[in-house]
C-alpha cells in the first residue's frame, strides 16, 4: 500500500513520466489480489489518461475502481475515486453526473479530503456559471490551514481566472503570479496549467506582447511536461481572436481539433 500511494503521488506531480509505473501497478495489484491497492492503481492510471485527454478511457478505469471499492467496503477510497470521476465527467460535459458523484463522495470522504471535495464543488460551480459561489469556495480554501499547497495553487489559479472574467486584471495577475511561483513544487503538469492561465489573463488585460511571450512559455511548459497541447491551443486561439488575428486563430483551433 505504501508503494501504491507513492506512485499515486508521483503521478499527480508528473502524469506522463509515471504513467508506465501506474500501469504496472495495476498488473501487480491484480496479481496480489489487493482490492485497495488496485483501486489506488486504477485511480492513478486514470489520472494519467485524463492528462492525455483520454477522458473516456479514464472514466472506464474509474468506473471499475468504483465497483471494486463499493464491493469491498473501501469507503474512503471510493470517495477519492468519485471525486476524480466527477472531474472527468465535467470534462466529458456530464455535469449532472459530476454533481451526483460529488454528492455521493460527501458521504464517505475522510476529514483530510474535505478540502478536495470543496475544490471539486467549486470547479463544478465555475463550469456551470455560478462564479460567485465558486469564488467564495476558492477564497475559503486559500484561507484554510487544512488546504494543501496543491489545493491552494489550483484554487489560486481558478480564482485568478474568475477575477479576470470580472475585469479585475490586477488582482487576477497577482493571484496567478503567486500560483506560478508555488507550482514548481507540485510538478510540471501544474506549472503548465498555471503558466497557460497567466498567459490568457495577460492578453485579456491588454498587455498583448507580454501575453504572447507568456503563451510561448506555456507551450514550452506543456512540452517539458510531455502533455498534449489541446487545451493550450484552445486558449491560444481565444487570445488570437481577441487580437483580431483570425487566420492565426483558425490555425490554432485546427491544431486543437487534431490534438483532441
Amino acid at each position: 500500500m505504501i508503494h501504491a500511494r507513492r506512485i499515486h503521488a508521483d503521478v499527480l506531480a508528473d502524469p506522463q513520466r509515471f504513467a508506465p509505473e501506474a500501469a504496472d501497478l495495476i498488473v501487480r495489484a491484480r496479481r496480489a489480489r489487493s482490492p485497495e491497492a488496485l483501486v489506488i492503481a486504477l485511480r492513478a492510471y486514470a489520472w494519467t489518461q485524463r492528462w492525455r485527454l483520454a477522458e473516456a478511457e479514464a472514466k472506464q478505469l474509474l468506473d471499475e475502481a468504483c465497483r471494486i471499492a463499493r464491493h469491498n467496503g473501501l469507503h474512503e477510497a471510493l470517495a477519492d475515486v468519485l471525486m476524480l470521476r466527477a472531474a472527468v465527467n465535467q470534462e466529458l460535459g456530464r455535469l449532472a453526473a459530476a454533481g451526483r458523484d460529488l454528492d455521493a463522495a460527501a458521504d464517505f470522504a475522510a476529514a483530510d479530503r474535505r478540502t478536495e471535495l470543496a475544490f471539486q464543488r467549486a470547479v463544478l460551480a465555475q463550469n456551470i456559471g455560478r462564479l460567485g459561489d465558486a469564488a467564495a469556495i476558492y477564497h475559503a480554501l486559500l484561507a484554510s490551514p487544512d488546504s494543501s499547497l496543491r489545493t491552494q495553487v489550483r484554487a489560486g489559479n481558478n480564482l485568478g481566472l474568475i477575477e479576470a472574467q470580472h475585469g479585475r486584471y490586477a488582482e487576477a495577475g497577482r493571484r496567478l503570479e503567486w500560483a506560478a511561483r508555488q507550482a514548481g513544487a507540485e510538478g510540471p503538469a501544474m506549472v503548465a496549467q498555471v503558466v497557460q492561465s497567466l498567459a490568457w489573463v495577460t492578453v485579456q488585460s491588454g498587455r498583448l506582447a507580454e501575453g504572447m511571450r507568456r503563451f510561448t512559455e506555456a507551450a514550452q511548459a506543456y512540452e517539458s511536461a510531455q502533455l498534449p497541447l489541446g487545451e493550450y491551443y484552445v486558449e491560444y486561439a481565444d487570445a488570437l481572436i481577441d487580437l483580431r488575428l483570425i487566420p492565426e486563430a483558425t490555425d490554432a483551433a485546427r491544431a486543437a481539433e487534431e490534438e483532441f
